[in-house]
């Protein structure tokens, strides 16, 4: 089984969106449409305010297609030394059908 590592409050609400996208057809085509659609969908979620520098892009992984997301380059050497080693940060790490290298998660 998938050892538990702490989720970040950013990890939180991802985990929560997705969540409600598989649940809520609306939601999801809302998180897809982009731009203030998606914000507006995101802000009603959280019943908060995202930052108007922060920009979001929800995309929708099928079975022939998948993303890779790079992190930003403001890891600590202690981060890039587990991911190099092939582990999982514990800043950022969630299950993954196709990262066999952690065990099923995505890592950063």
């Amino acid at each position: 089984m998938f050892e538990q590592t702490e989720q970040t409050p950013e990890v939180q609400i991802e985990n929560q969106l997705i969540a409600r996208a598989l649940q809520d057809a609306s939601f999801k085509q809302q998180l897809l449409a982009g731009g203030d659609t998606t914000r507006a969908a995101i802000e009603q979620q959280i019943d908060g305010k995202i930052p108007q520098d922060l920009q979001v892009r929800v995309l929708e992984e099928t079975a022939n297609r998948s993303y890779i997301v790079l992190p930003s380059q403001e890891m600590s050497e202690e981060e890039l030394e587990t991911v190099a080693g092939g582990g999982c940060s514990r800043r950022y790490c969630r299950p993954r059908r196709w990262a066999s290298g952690c065990r099923g998660r995505r890592c950063y």
